[in-house]
């Protein structure tokens, strides 16, 4: 089993190159982004809109302890700064995001508020809006869409969560209009790949479904499968091959010790890696957590209260 380590005790970092031949090539070194200083970034997703090339991730904020969406802009070999543009009062990481007769869609991770629900661009990219919830009453991570181009469903391929970081890779049916059709199919609970790691890849005629293998450790490496013809009646796949951590290099000398994104775009690819670094931020503040949640759940009683008492008094 792989070595367990405090949350404070690691990083993660993103790394960018040009497009390659082939898919999550061997071949030239990545790119690493420089974090924040008040974080860390990970889960990277790419689009290119109207000439230019946008990078959105889940940023780690130290103080705060939990995640939130940011995009960059990616222009001649520089990263922008990073803006963060969707902040909810619970964890957000995994920016799927895809865009649809010229609107753009996003599902985040958040598995924190039971529900299964998208975002759209109201001013791309720095302004979005929850869009339809799909499904309550589900703890699920790292959800992933797919068209159906022979119809007019899509497919959210996601991970359930079940106990002790263990779950299940679930399809759920939508209509055209993202509702939930009452159709939900379990196909694995592999934790090799179980849970998703990027977008779906359309390469050589085949549909690829790429996969974060967290067998012995979180992002341990990334499995890419082949899913059969059928996608959409009876899904079947098989691997094509793994990427492990040390078949990928950077170019300022991280020791990586995991990744388990990895997305295209016809310019460039994006992966991200895991990384021991120790931060004192991220542990005085990991440590006074739980302080700031008591005191934050005690005032918000008393809020509660005085609201009460103050219709009651009219």
């Amino acid at each position: 089993m792989s070595k367990s380590y405090k949350p404070y005790n690691i990083c993660w970092n993103i790394g960018i190159r040009k497009r390659q031949d082939g898919i999550f090539s061997k071949g030239k070194k990545f790119k690493i982004l420089k974090n924040p200083w008040w974080g860390w970034l990970a889960d990277p997703f790419i689009i290119k809109k109207d000439g230019r090339t946008y990078i959105f991730a889940e940023v780690w904020n130290y103080f705060r302890q939990w995640g939130s969406i940011a995009y960059a802009e990616y222009s001649n070999g520089k990263i922008g700064k990073w803006k963060s543009v969707i902040s909810e009062f619970y964890h957000l990481s995994y920016p799927h995001l895809w865009e649809e007769n010229g609107q753009i869609y996003m599902c985040a991770e958040t598995n924190e508020s039971q529900s299964l629900y998208l975002y759209k661009a109201v001013d791309f990219p720095n302004k979005w809006a929850k869009f339809k919830i799909i499904k309550d009453n589900i703890i699920c991570a790292d959800s992933t869409f797919l068209k159906d181009k022979n119809s007019k469903n899509k497919y959210c391929f996601t991970f359930v969560i079940g106990n002790e970081g263990k779950g299940h890779l679930s399809r759920i049916t939508c209509d055209d209009k993202y509702n939930f059709i009452n159709e939900t199919l379990d196909i694995t609970d592999d934790m090799r790949y179980a849970r998703p790691g990027g977008a779906f890849i359309n390469y050589e005629n085949k549909i690829v479904r790429v996969a974060q293998n967290c067998s012995e450790s979180y992002g341990q490496s990334i499995f890419f499968m082949e899913v059969n013809k059928n996608a959409f009646g009876v899904y079947k796949e098989k691997i094509m091959f793994e990427r492990k951590i040390e078949d990928i290099t950077n170019d300022a000398g991280l020791k990586p010790i995991g990744m388990h994104t990895y997305n295209f775009s016809e310019d460039y690819e994006v992966t991200d890696f895991r990384v021991e670094k120790f931060n004192i931020f991220d542990c005085f503040f990991y440590y006074l957590r739980p302080v700031r949640n008591f005191a934050g759940r005690n005032i918000m009683k008393i809020i509660r209260f005085i609201k009460y008492r103050g219709e009651n008094d009219r």
